[in-house]
């Protein structure tokens, strides 16, 4: 699998901070109530539920989120990632899958969002679909 990037508009929203270290201190002081980047992109596709860039957006978060714990699971031949692991997977990418078939149905033929649903549907063991949604994807490639 690989990490799906998507800037936007919406997510550049998502209030990045970046702190020098010599004001890391003074900063440290204030304390600022500024909502996570997750928590801005769910209110968007709250208050936008049939857009596109909303749920596509809080798909892409979730999904790698989900990702990067399969990135960080041990190489090795008898390694396996753990239950809890597994559980975080199919966790985030079931946390994904709503937005994902949200915006799919906003624009079907998006190929990063039938690649996501393919990725979505491996990742919680359902092959059928998982395929399905590979196939749609190399259809609209030709």
């Amino acid at each position: 699998m690989r990490t799906i990037h998507s800037i936007s508009l919406l997510s550049t929203i998502a209030l990045v901070v970046i702190v020098s270290a010599a004001n890391a201190q003074r900063l440290q002081a204030i304390s600022v109530d500024f909502p996570s980047s997750e928590q801005v992109l769910a209110m968007a596709a709250r208050d936008n539920s049939h857009s596109f860039d909303a749920n596509y957006d809080l798909a892409v978060h979730y999904y790698n989120r989900g990702v990067q714990v399969v990135q960080n699971t041990p190489d090795g031949e008898n390694t396996r990632p753990t239950i809890a692991m597994q559980n975080e997977i199919a966790g985030f990418f079931r946390k994904a899958l709503p937005y994902a078939k949200t915006a799919h149905m906003a624009n079907p033929g998006h190929p990063e969002t039938l690649k996501m649903l393919s990725g979505i549907y491996f990742g919680l063991n359902d092959q059928a679909l998982s395929k399905y949604y590979q196939e749609l994807y190399q259809r609209n490639q030709r």
